[in-house]
């Protein structure tokens, strides 16, 4: 049996006027909608009808984070982080390399002194 969209409209709305403003907030948080930064916005009221709006239209936020993007970034910077120590290693051991075979040198030379 199928319910009206306007039966379904109004106990999905019922449903989220129940849940308490934590709850709320974290449905805003879920569909990556504002939660409100002006007095009249952070209301429950006004989240309510930010949370009904989104679902009677679901469209991407203005302004809204890439967040394929945020992780693209966040990846990248990780490995250029992980190949700059992997050179800063590679240089020091080269030039402890270097020092030893100096040494080495050093000590061959003085032997046949």
């Amino acid at each position: 049996m199928q319910q009206s969209p306007t039966t379904c409209e109004g106990e999905s709305l019922e449903k989220v006027t129940r849940l308490t403003t934590a709850g709320v907030t974290q449905v805003l948080d879920l569909f990556d909608l504002p939660r409100g930064k002006e007095k009249e916005e952070i209301t429950k009221d006004a989240r309510v009808k930010r949370i009904m709006d989104f679902l009677d239209k679901p469209c991407a936020a203005k302004g809204a984070k890439d967040l394929k993007a945020v992780d693209d970034a966040a990846k990248e910077k990780v490995r250029a982080k992980r190949e700059a120590t992997a050179a800063k290693k590679a240089k020091e051991q080269a030039k402890k390399d270097k020092e030893a075979a100096k040494a080495d040198k050093l000590e061959k030379k003085e032997k046949k002194e």
